[in-house]
């Protein structure tokens, strides 16, 4: 393997020379990312910290060790993909494009997809109130509870929906669940690519959820997060 690869370093830190914000309900300093490669680094601020410091995120419990973690699986990656012609240069403009959270993408709309699901069940009320909602919830801990106080065959018959159309929050947030059981609840854009982690998802998608639509949650991805094709690499 080229020497280059081998010339990379990365570590995550609390950026003391910035005002603190609050990160899980806690004051801290924001975290950023350090990339070294031939005596060189660029600093950048950490995706993942700025992402789970929402408050609709307060209720993971998210910590920096996890958010640390999520830094580390998108840089080795970048790592992995490039070295034949590893650039800081290029690791600056591509990162938040194989960093980008599916789950939180795929956020808001489902809560949409909730309000109108809602009123096709009778309940106008909760249709209306997540119709006007801001971003404050997180579209799983609305479902949790929905499963918790709906009668069962009303759930069913909405998580039936949700599988024909198609939509992909709940199933790709199920499978974050089952592989992360601890955290971090993210789903980066390049997993989504990876060819190990695609096998395994469609395994556990089919074993969970069976065959219904998966090819229509799989264009809403694309769709939605790479509508020109993922090619962050192309020179």
């Amino acid at each position: 393997m080229a020497k280059e690869f081998y010339d990379v370093s990365h570590k995550t830190y609390l950026n003391a020379r910035i005002k603190p914000v609050l990160f899980q309900g806690k004051e801290t300093f924001p975290l950023y990312v350090q990339v070294t490669y031939d005596r060189r680094s660029i600093f950048f601020k950490s995706y993942y910290f700025e992402l789970f410091a929402q408050p609709k995120y307060e209720f993971l419990g998210m910590t920096l060790a996890q958010i640390d973690e999520l830094e580390g699986r998108a840089i080795d990656y970048f790592i992995s993909m490039a070295w034949k012609h590893f650039s800081l240069d290029d690791l600056l403009r591509q990162y938040r494009t194989i960093s980008v959270d599916i789950l939180d993408s795929f956020d808001d709309s489902f809560r949409q997809w909730l309000s109108v699901s809602l009123g096709a069940e009778g309940f106008p009320g909760l249709a209306g109130i997540l119709g006007q909602s801001t971003n404050a919830v997180a579209g799983i801990r609305i479902w949790d509870d929905l499963f918790n106080i709906l009668d069962p065959s009303i759930f069913e018959r909405m998580e039936a929906r949700l599988l024909n159309d198609g939509h992909p929050y709940i199933p790709l947030a199920t499978y974050v669940r089952d592989k992360y059981p601890a955290g971090p609840f993210c789903l980066p854009l390049h997993e989504w690519h990876s060819i190990e982690k695609r096998v395994e998802l469609e395994f556990f998608l089919d074993k969970s959820f069976g065959k219904r639509n998966k090819g229509r949650m799989t264009k809403q991805v694309r769709d939605r997060l790479y509508p020109e094709g993922f090619s962050p690499f192309r020179r």
